[in-house]
């Protein structure tokens, strides 16, 4: 047994090396400190008010598993939301000056005849 023990401190001194720790992301707007009282991802990410989906995108190196929802861990649960990128507005053609349309000439008037009073 005094053979194991070395082995076994080993191993733990080793995994807690390579645990990776979450790490919110910059576009985040709220951190909530994990609890021990959290049993899970979902569990955790329920109670605040944000699905599974978004608590691995707004932390991470956040596990799938969750493995590595650490107690006193912050944890992200609301980011700014983007922006929509303004829309240039189109260019548009210029548009040609507007010339009057030349008149067609007036065709001369027909001489109106004399009204005549013919009684016959």
């Amino acid at each position: 047994m005094k053979i194991f023990a070395p082995f076994l401190v080993l191993a733990v001194v080793a995994s807690q090396a390579m645990a990776v720790i979450p790490i919110p992301i910059k576009e985040c707007t709220k951190t909530v400190v994990v609890k021990s009282t959290d049993t899970g991802c979902i569990q955790f990410a329920t109670a605040n008010g944000i699905n599974f989906k978004q608590l691995l995108a707004w932390n991470q190196k956040l596990r799938t598993d969750c493995m590595n929802l650490d107690v006193d861990a912050p944890m992200c649960v609301s980011i700014t939301p983007k922006a929509p990128k303004p829309k240039a507005p189109k260019p548009k053609a210029p548009k040609a000056p507007k010339c009057p349309k030349p008149k067609a000439p007036k065709k001369p008037k027909a001489p109106k005849k004399p009204k005549c009073n013919t009684k016959a």
